[in-house]
């Protein structure tokens, strides 16, 4: 073992900087999903959209429209699982805001002594609905993609 004492700044250091890597992670991981639901919104929508707008241009005889109904409920479940992914993971911020204000209430009132000895601790762990929710509104997306081309495929085989 090493002689030497272990140092309370090194220790401290040490501490500091993995509080520093979890938070930068808990912040990318954060835009990584904010920008997934920003993705998936619009592409959802964009996809329901063109398909109502051009399935009239199709022959007259459209085959397999149960693939197009289909495509539309997943698109469709997929723009409402992003909706309320965000509002779910709005909440939660709000929740854990409120929490930490009143965490810090009760440190203000600690004597210092205790104060001093006392060390923040946070969770941290995937809020489970939010990712249900954004797994779905991903699936979803790409089962409504892959439902809208075999709509689509089968319309072009038939003419």
């Amino acid at each position: 073992m090493n002689d030497q004492p272990i140092s309370r700044e090194n220790i401290a250091q040490t501490r500091r900087e993995l509080i520093a890597k979890l938070d930068f992670l808990l912040q990318k991981g954060f835009e990584q999903s904010h920008q997934i639901d920003k993705s998936l919104l619009p592409l959802s929508a964009g996809a329901l959209a063109l398909s109502l707008t051009f399935v009239g241009n199709l022959s007259g005889a459209k085959h397999c429209l149960v693939f197009l109904f289909v495509a539309w409920a997943l698109f469709t479940v997929s723009i409402m699982a992003v909706i309320f992914a965000m509002r779910k993971a709005q909440l939660k911020t709000h929740d854990s805001a409120r929490e930490t204000a009143d965490n810090l209430e009760q440190f203000s009132n600690l004597h210092d002594a205790l104060a001093g000895i006392m060390r923040a601790t946070f969770p941290v762990a995937t809020d489970k609905p939010v990712a249900l929710l954004n797994s779905v509104a991903i699936w979803c997306f790409v089962l409504g993609v892959l439902f809208l081309c075999l709509f689509v495929g089968s319309n072009l085989l038939a003419e």
